[in-house]
């Protein structure tokens, strides 16, 4: 799907708290956060597409949605099985949406740490996506 660039500006959930990312934005409405510097994507906005969700649409088990979680993380970050035991991993879940996420340790100087979170919609729809876990690797 082709993707719009829209501007460039800072992303406060980052380490530094001020990481400059470009936006593009795909033609659904999805909004990706790319850091010029590595190119790697560090946010996936598509709470758009949470206003499109039929009232009947089947709801997965939190099982399949942490199953769902977990492949999207592996295809993130290629050695994560050997990496996820240095990190802290969470979950929950917030009415509709359920969050899956791993956090680093923060490090002198930084105003937060450095995570990665997979959002997913009870009917297994992914509606944000961060990962800051690899920025200065």
């Amino acid at each position: 799907m082709p993707l719009e660039f829209i501007e460039k500006t800072g992303m406060i959930n980052s380490p530094s708290g001020d990481l400059e990312v470009a936006i593009y934005q795909d033609s659904d409405g999805r909004k990706y956060s790319v850091s010029p510097e590595t190119n790697q994507v560090v946010e996936i906005d598509a709470r758009t597409l949470l206003r499109n969700i039929s009232p009947n649409a089947q709801i997965l088990p939190l099982e399949v949605l942490k199953s769902k979680a977990m492949k999207y993380i592996r295809a993130a970050i290629p050695d994560f099985e050997q990496l996820q035991a240095s990190w802290q991993y969470e979950e929950g879940g917030k009415g509709d949406v359920y969050f899956f996420t791993w956090y680093g340790s923060i490090t002198p100087g930084s105003m937060n740490r450095p995570f990665a979170q997979i959002g997913l919609h009870k009917i297994g729809l992914l509606f944000a996506y961060y990962n800051t876990l690899l920025l200065s690797k």
